[in-house]
Formats: structure tokens, C-alpha cells, sequence
């Protein structure tokens, strides 16, 4: 008896102690859940992050339109300090020395050695992303391989949009003769094909096949070529083959019965006048950009893919990508880093892409969203405007833009005549090096 008094005496304790544990864990969550929602409702401290850009005149309205409203609402404790480039007084160089550092710089790809690199800003990201724990997986792999070969494996910079070269036509002028609209996936010789039907002149108008922005094409070519070497800052147009594959792609759709051109018809300004305003030009290669900055529904244009060499078919240009970059002298890293993502998330690329920006995630659901929210797309092929695959992007250099402005003057000789191709390429090498030389005595 005494036994089994016992028994339930140890076994009435173990129960007791069991549940005992269960109040005291259920307390010790509830405490624990209690003081994350405190957290959770606590108001953030405030900060302020600067923002500068490196476009010129970008208005403060435009930026709260893009991107600040947007984060506003998303962090509610941060106020924005919008710094625009203006021009004299408000490039970089004038914030440092007036003690103004940006926490944030945003800049095209184009616009990297003047905004961040040349004043010596760039941060690493690398144990951000980590800690963080930031999935660079979700990127367009060119543009994290852009950022890679600028910082030797680093990352400098996050990417929140990007461009591309595509090929509008006006559908007007197709009607007019009676051809097939150009299709996706064309090859540039059949583009060459069809750009030889649309020369013609007709009721005394003048109608143009093909047009292009020279010096985008050249920049970021689909053949991934480097106008400089960077281990010796010399120019390679001459030494390089591609550039004479590329030019000859090219010049031959100018040298056509009734696309040629002139001093006064070779500049960018002209040839983009003649597609968008003169309406007399077919074909026009230009940024995805125009499709909803310029064009919009002044005309009956729509677009197909960039075309691809035969050899590398589907391949549209190199990525002209747009990236947030954290500034080394920054106070506010963590904060600025939690901006910028936010920026990369889903949420904010579907916002984006639906207003017309190219997202820089692979996401094809984000992408099938392109331009949603811009009525005069409506109808339109725009969703094609992403490449099949982007052109691997090439190192960049400092003096990249002075080498190509140097082989866009003498491509303009070639199209104009009678310079040839070989002729060309050397002239333009050599005043691209006497170019850079001065540069760097500066």
C-alpha cells in the first residue's frame, strides 16, 4: 500500500513539473512574442540618407516619381536628401569639397569613373551582401559580371534597372509598300535585306531603310569588344579584328542606293530626327529608353528585338545597367544597404517595370509586366525589347568614351566616303591614343 502511495506521489510531482515547464515556456513566448511586437511597433529612428545622381538635370520630382516616393513609403523613419547634378557647382567634386557627401550615388554604367570611381567613393559591398545574406542569383548574371570585373570580385554597386538596344520601325512606312513587319529574332543580314526594300523615294519624299544611334551601338557592340586595353590604356581598333567585322556590318546599310548620307544628315541628332519627327526613316536601332521618354504616341512605331549575328543568334547588345552605390565615407551604410535592396525586391522591379524600366531581375513574371501601366504601349511588341541573351559585358576603362567618340568620327568618314574600313580603324586608334595621353597629363 505504502508502495503504491508511493507511485502516485512521484508520478502527481512529474506531472506538476510538466506542467509547470508548459506555463512557464507559455509565458516566456508570450513575453517573447509581446517584446517583438513592441519591437515590430516601436517607431524607427530617424535618418537621413543624401542622394546624388550623375544625369544632368534630373528634377527632384522626377527622382520622388522613380524612386523616392517609393521608398518613403517603405521607410517611413528616412528622409531623402536629393542632390542634383546641375552642372557646375554640383558635380561630386564640389559636394566633397563643400562637405557634402552623398550616402548613396546612382549612375548609369557610363557614368561610373565620373561618379564614383574617379573621386575614389566605392565601397565593397561584399560583407553587406552576406551578413544580410543577399541572393545576387536573382540578377541579370551580366550585370552582377559587370560589377565583378570592376571591384576584382567585389560589388560596388547594386543593380535597379537596366537598357538595352532594340529595333523600332514605323509601321506607317511597312503599310505605305506593302511589307511584312520586321519579326523577332532577325538576323542583321536580313535586316540588311529588308532595309534595301524601304529605300525609295516616292511623291518626291525620300524614304530611309535603316538608321541607327552610331555611338550606343558602338558602345555596348554585341561582339563584346574593348575599344581599350587596360593594361597598357592603348585603343584596339586596329589590332582587334571585331571592329572591322562591326564596321563593315554596319556601313554597308548607308552605302545602299537611297540611305546615304552627309556632313549635315550623319550626326545622332539628324538621324534620330529623321525617324521620329520627318517620319522618313523604316528602321531605327536605338535605347528600349525612347520606347516611353520620346516616342510614346507621337507615331505608329512598335519594336522587335535587337537583330543577332548569324554566329550568335538571340544575342541583343551588352547591358547598359543603372546601379546604387553605397559611398565609402557614408556614417549610414547598414541603412542605405536596406534602401538599395529594397530597391532590387520584387515589390519595387514590379512597380518599376510596369512604368516602363527594365528590370534588372531574371524574374519572367516581372518581366512579362513591362510597361502595364503606360497606355500608349498598349498593343505594342514592347515585352520583346528583352533580349533572348545580353552580349557579356567588356572591363570598362576611364578613357573608353574618348576611344569610341574617335572611332564614331571616323566610322562617320567611312559612311560619308571615301575612306575605307582598314584606313579608318588606324586613324582612329591614333588620334584615340594622342587623346588618351592627354588625358592622362592632366
Amino acid at each position: 500500500m505504502a508502495a503504491k502511495e508511493g507511485y502516485w506521489r512521484v508520478k502527481g510531482s512529474l506531472a506538476l513539473l510538466v506542467v509547470t515547464a508548459l506555463l512557464l515556456t507559455a509565458c516566456t513566448g508570450k513575453d517573447e512574442l509581446g517584446k517583438k511586437e513592441t519591437e515590430a511597433a516601436k517607431p524607427k529612428d530617424p535618418v537621413e540618407l543624401s542622394i546624388w545622381q550623375t544625369v544632368l538635370n534630373v528634377s527632384e520630382e522626377q527622382f520622388k516619381q522613380e524612386y523616392g516616393n517609393k521608398i518613403k513609403e517603405k521607410f517611413p523613419e528616412v528622409t531623402l536628401r536629393f542632390i542634383p547634378y546641375t552642372g557646375k557647382g554640383s558635380a561630386i567634386q564640389d559636394l566633397i569639397a563643400a562637405g557634402q557627401m552623398p550616402d548613396i550615388v546612382y549612375a548609369s554604367v557610363g557614368h561610373v569613373f565620373f561618379g564614383v570611381l574617379d573621386p575614389q567613393l566605392q565601397y565593397d559591398m561584399t560583407e553587406l551582401i552576406k551578413k544580410n545574406q543577399f541572393d545576387l542569383a536573382r540578377f541579370d548574371p551580366a550585370l552582377i559580371e559587370r560589377q565583378k570585373q570592376m571591384a576584382k570580385g567585389g560589388i560596388y554597386g547594386l543593380p535597379t534597372s537596366m537598357d538595352t538596344l532594340v529595333l523600332y520601325y514605323n509601321k506607317d512606312i511597312f503599310d505605305k509598300f506593302g511589307l511584312a513587319y520586321p519579326k523577332n529574332g532577325m538576323t542583321w543580314d536580313e535586316t540588311y535585306e529588308l532595309a534595301k526594300k524601304l529605300n525609295r523615294n516616292e511623291a518626291g519624299v525620300s524614304y530611309r531603310g535603316f538608321g541607327m544611334a552610331t555611338g550606343a551601338m558602338f558602345t555596348v557592340n554585341p561582339l563584346s569588344l574593348q575599344s581599350v586595353d587596360p593594361a597598357g590604356d592603348k585603343a584596339r581598333f586596329a589590332t582587334d579584328e571585331g571592329f572591322k567585322k562591326l564596321l563593315d556590318n554596319f556601313s554597308r546599310f548607308y552605302k545602299t542606293p537611297g540611305n546615304e548620307v552627309n556632313a549635315q544628315n550623319v550626326t545622332l541628332a539628324k538621324q534620330r530626327e529623321l525617324f521620329d519627327k520627318e517620319k522618313v526613316t523604316a528602321m531605327f536601332v536605338n535605347t528600349g529608353a525612347f520606347a516611353s521618354s520620346t516616342y510614346k504616341d507621337t507615331m505608329n512605331w512598335d519594336v522587335v528585338s535587337l537583330p543577332s549575328f548569324t554566329e550568335t543568334p538571340g544575342v541583343g547588345s551588352q547591358p547598359i545597367p543603372t546601379y546604387f552605390y553605397i559611398t565609402n565615407q557614408s556614417k549610414k551604410k547598414d541603412k542605405a544597404f536596406e534602401v538599395i535592396s529594397y530597391l532590387t525586391s520584387d515589390e519595387f522591379q514590379q512597380f518599376s517595370t510596369k512604368q516602363g524600366k527594365f528590370t534588372s531581375l531574371t524574374d519572367k513574371t516581372i518581366r512579362s509586366t513591362f510597361g502595364d501601366d503606360i497606355p500608349f504601349f498598349k498593343g505594342k511588341n514592347v515585352k520583346a525589347m528583352f533580349p533572348v541573351k545580353n552580349a557579356a559585358p567588356t572591363p570598362l576603362t576611364k578613357y573608353d568614351s574618348v576611344a569610341l567618340a574617335s572611332l564614331g568620327t571616323q566610322f562617320d568618314q567611312v559612311i560619308i566616303g571615301p575612306k575605307d574600313i582598314n584606313t579608318a580603324l588606324r586613324d582612329a586608334a591614333e588620334d584615340a591614343n594622342k587623346k588618351i595621353e592627354t588625358e592622362k597629363g592632366k
